[in-house]
């Protein structure tokens, strides 16, 4: 996804890569904070959850298991019923900003 998502702006007489631009900021700010990353092996994933959803999505549901107190938001409704099917905590962006859940 990172790659369909690229895009371009131009600033003065350069283009910038306005994705990969974010990403550096991001992974500046995540070591500045001292934050440990949680690494999930794809050998790990249900294969049903990798075939509906693919190893990123997939990788969530073990990450929330670990985590009880994970909350999972997201505008995906398919992953949003499967998470709370599993009875993991998902709301919709809507639901944050309503303060439903």
């Amino acid at each position: 996804m990172h790659h369909v998502a690229r895009s371009r702006r131009r600033v003065g007489s350069r283009e910038e890569d306005v994705v990969g631009i974010f990403w550096s900021f991001a992974r500046d700010e995540l070591l500045a904070l001292g934050v440990e990353e949680k690494v999930v092996r794809l050998s790990e994933l249900r294969r049903d959850r990798l075939q509906k959803f693919g190893p990123l999505d997939a990788a969530l549901f073990p990450l929330a298991e670990r985590r009880r107190r994970a909350v999972l938001v997201t505008t995906d409704a398919i992953l949003l019923g499967s998470f709370r099917a599993s009875g993991l905590s998902a709301l919709s962006p809507d639901e944050v900003f309503s303060g439903a859940g």
